[in-house]
């Protein structure tokens, strides 16, 4: 009897110190996808920004184009 009681407390134990074990890498793993979400979040928003400012350069561009075809129609047709 005591010799069962002695195993089931030594395997509670072992038990414990597995789970203490695995909340640790837990924690871990949290830390590492939070330091990454925010690492995405970043370059998300420097992402936003390239494109803000190259939306800016393609419209600006296409416009002259436009303008510079619309002269080139006026003089070819005028």
């Amino acid at each position: 009897m005591f010799a069962r009681i002695n195993h089931e407390l030594a395997e509670r134990e072992a038990l414990e110190q597995q789970r203490q074990g695995l909340l640790k890498k837990k924690q871990g793993l949290i830390a590492d996808n939070k330091k990454r979400k925010e690492d995405l979040a970043s370059l998300d928003r420097e992402l936003e920004g390239f494109i803000d400012v190259s939306g800016s350069f393609v419209l600006r561009g296409f416009q002259r184009v436009w303008k510079g075809w619309n002269m080139l129609m006026l003089c070819v047709l005028g």
